[in-house]
């Protein structure tokens, strides 16, 4: 995504370059604009790490979330324990799933999780690698 925008706003970054080497500032460059997939509108738990959800497009899909848990350090490590996993919940301004620890995944990552088919049609990567989990 980042290569794409940047063969897009090659002149830009030229531009902006040469504007840096003789101490004047850049010019904005717009942001690659990328469809976003539908945010989340309801989870569930099937224990201990099964994630029903529900999309904004009224799609439904099902994320396994046990090697988030198992795996990663920080905030997902604390989710080990099935009753603290259980207390996930919608955030309605973000439209993802977050925890009252702090740890959340990304809307992006989620849909295509629960949508494996689509992602492999669309050329995406995240399924297997896990992007857009949040561990701070």
């Amino acid at each position: 995504m980042v290569a794409e925008w940047a063969t897009l706003n090659q002149a830009e970054l030229l531009e902006n370059w040469d504007r840096l080497r003789t101490d004047r500032p850049p010019l904005r460059i717009a942001p690659l604009e990328w469809p976003m997939h539908p945010l989340v509108t309801a989870v569930e738990v099937i224990p201990p790490y099964r994630l029903p959800l529900t999309f904004e497009d009224g799609t439904t899909g099902t994320v396994d979330a046990r090697s988030w848990v198992e795996q990663s350090p920080g905030v997902f490590a604390d989710l080990r324990d099935p009753a603290a996993f259980a207390k996930v919940f919608v955030n309605g301004e973000s439209g993802t799933i977050e925890w009252p620890n702090g740890a959340d995944v990304d809307p992006e990552t989620l849909y295509e999780e629960a949508h494996p088919e689509e992602a492999r049609r669309l050329g995406s990567d995240s399924t297997s690698r896990g992007r857009g989990i949040e561990s701070s």
